[in-house]
């Protein structure tokens, strides 16, 4: 499924383009393609999200910290910059 994530921003580009590229429209096609677009926009980002969900295995795997991660908060805080 996250194959499918470049068309979250593809699809309504390509909506957009349509409508300046192409030639003059009617108000109902031009409503049929801007939100149909969008409207498959959100089916594919639904998709991906529910084979997140559905997915069993970790897609990134966690690690843990060895305790030194906000080391760099703490400097700050002892040596603030000129």
């Amino acid at each position: 499924m996250l194959g499918l994530l470049w068309l979250v921003p593809a699809l309504p580009m390509a909506g957009f383009l349509a409508l300046v590229a192409g030639p003059r429209s009617t108000r109902k096609a031009v409503a049929f393609i801007s939100a149909g677009s969008v409207g498959a926009s959100m089916a594919v980002a639904i998709l991906v999200a529910l084979g997140f969900i559905i997915c069993r295995r970790p897609v990134m795997p966690i690690r843990r910290s060895s305790g030194s991660g906000w080391r760099w908060w703490l400097r700050a805080a002892y040596f603030p910059l000129p």
